[in-house]
């Protein structure tokens, strides 16, 4: 029987854009996954380069590589894509420029069974910085576990970056469900998508560190996003007062999505005051949702510093709104879901897809 031909039990979808630098070792991870039961679905979204043509030579005879071309139409139009296209019961997102470790669709593979009603599906991942900074994030212990409170947990994060988009997968009946990404979208996209599938579904995750998320690239949409944004509220500030039944959600679970809201909300003003840009800064600091949580004198004070043109303050809360210290003093007791956090200098002989050591490091539970 032809292989094409057969479900695979899980999709793996991966956006390309420009990716040539790069895209060859992340599909290598892919490719070297102890599950081999799977479809690997490259959108190539109108890229210049040619990393489709690198994918094409390099596993042109692997009948598990679908590549598919469109016009560029950005990168949620790009995941969409594969996610219309999918044949396994389970999409995996990887992004172009991450990597995953051997064990990685194992674990989602396990907690999938473990937890057979849960549609958002996570593992720990690594970030890897500008000048080698490294970071881990992933729940404690050593069994899978679901989240009782996706939210409140996701707050204890920098960025609300409790799951990363290229550690996460989704059931075929979530998806079918609650569809797929925000289009035409500068940045966030991914964050809404996992907000309103943790509002819908159960979250299970995995703790081993599976996922490699390269953010010392310097061709980071978000940096980019970010000094060039003109106050834009983020993607999920706008869509979750529009999502179905929202109004009859239980008040507590509501409560929780608007306090992780407020939290993306006052994140985002940080950032672009870290990057000195003051256009719209104030404004997103008054939205209604700050106003109502706990972050309303710590935005106040924001806000301030940038109506002053205090931009020295300004940064230092900004670095300050990034410590462990922020985040400690955020977050209440009885989350059930612990964040752990390693951090260290990666050293030139530090492995990025095999060993998870680092020459420093620090365990932090929440």
């Amino acid at each position: 029987m032809d292989p094409k031909a057969q479900k695979p039990i899980v999709s793996i979808i991966m956006p390309l854009y420009n990716a040539a630098d790069y895209v060859l070792r992340s599909a290598a991870s892919v490719f070297a996954q102890s599950v081999k039961d799977f479809e690997l679905i490259v959108v190539d979204d109108g890229s210049t380069d040619n990393g489709a043509a690198l994918l094409s030579d390099a596993y042109d005879s692997d009948p598990r590589l679908r590549i598919i071309t469109q016009a560029n139409s950005g990168v949620s139009a790009a995941r969409n894509r594969g996610l219309a296209e999918m044949r396994g019961d389970l999409a995996a997102f990887l992004d172009a420029d991450d990597e995953w470790m051997p064990e990685h669709l194992e674990d989602i593979l396990a907690i999938a069974e473990r937890f057979p009603d849960a549609g958002l599906l996570g593992t720990g991942y690594r970030q890897i910085c500008r000048g080698g900074y490294v970071s881990e994030i992933g729940v404690c212990g050593t069994e899978p576990e679901l989240v009782q409170d996706y939210f409140s947990a996701a707050r204890s994060v920098p960025f609300g970056s409790l799951l990363h988009i290229s550690a996460c997968a989704v059931t075929k009946e979530a998806y079918d469900r609650l569809g797929g990404f925000m289009e035409n979208e500068p940045y966030g996209e991914d964050a809404e998508f996992l907000a309103r599938y943790a509002f819908y579904f159960p979250v299970a995750c995995h703790p081993r560190v599976t996922a490699v998320y390269h953010r010392e690239i310097p061709t980071s949409a978000m940096g980019r996003c970010a000094r060039k944004w003109k106050g834009d509220l983020p993607p999920l500030v706008r869509s979750y007062p529009l999502w179905a039944g929202i109004e009859l959600a239980d008040p507590a679970r509501l409560k929780s999505l608007e306090r992780y809201v407020a939290y993306i909300l006052y994140q985002t003003a940080a950032l672009y005051i870290s990057l000195g840009n003051r256009s719209g800064v104030a404004d997103l600091l008054k939205h209604p949702l700050i106003q109502q949580s706990e972050y309303k004198l710590s935005a106040a004070l924001a806000a301030w510093a940038v109506k002053g043109f205090a931009f020295p303050i300004a940064r230092l809360y900004y670095r300050f709104s990034r410590s462990r210290l922020f985040h400690r003093s955020m977050i209440k007791g009885g989350v059930s879901f612990r964040c752990v956090s390693r951090f260290g200098l990666a050293g030139t002989n530090t492995p990025v897809g095999g060993s998870l050591g680092v020459e420093k490091q620090r365990r932090t539970c929440l």
